[in-house]
Parts: structure tokens; C-alpha cells; sequence
């Protein structure tokens, strides 16, 4: 995929997406695997000045005690969402 491309699908996910408190605990969990490994993986080392996004990510996950990896029985549910065109997960 071509950095334009890349750019394009990133752009149309972070549009799609709604509010935090509006996702499922199963999107919340696909949008910060989206920072570790997908469409939104440009931010991986980008940071807020004390932290890299990647640390909140994997941090968040961890705190929750949940794998960033998404199972096939757990993208399955994930096809009923609103974020399903966007996601790595859905190639």
C-alpha cells in the first residue's frame, strides 16, 4: 500500500470514528490495536511529550488486561460495527 493510500484509509478511520463513550469495549480494543499494528500505526512513536502513543495504547490494554490481537470469533462481531470498513483486521 502506497503512503497516499495509507494515508487515505488512517484519515477515513479517524473520521468514522465516534466518540470514546460511543464504542464497545470490542472497537475501543480494535481502535488501540489500530495504533499498534494498523491504520493508525503512524502514531505508534508520536508522543504527547511524556509518552509515545504506543505506551497509552499497549498501557490501556494491559491496565484492562485485554490483547491487543483481535481472535476471528471476536472480528466477526467486530463486522456489525460502524468501524468495519476501516479496520486493518476486516483485508
Amino acid at each position: 500500500m502506497g503512503e497516499r493510500e495509507y494515508g487515505k484509509k488512517s484519515e477515513a478511520l479517524i473520521r468514522a470514528r465516534p466518540p470514546a463513550s460511543q464504542l464497545s469495549d470490542l472497537e475501543q480494543r480494535a481502535v488501540l490495536g489500530e495504533v499498534i499494528y494498523g491504520n493508525l500505526e503512524w502514531a505508534y512513536h508520536e508522543t504527547d511529550g511524556q509518552y509515545k502513543m504506543a505506551a497509552y495504547a499497549h498501557g490501556a490494554l494491559e491496565a484492562a488486561g485485554l490483547s491487543w490481537s483481535i481472535g476471528e470469533s471476536e472480528g466477526q462481531k467486530l463486522a456489525d460495527s460502524g468501524l468495519w470498513p476501516y479496520l486493518i483486521i476486516n483485508r
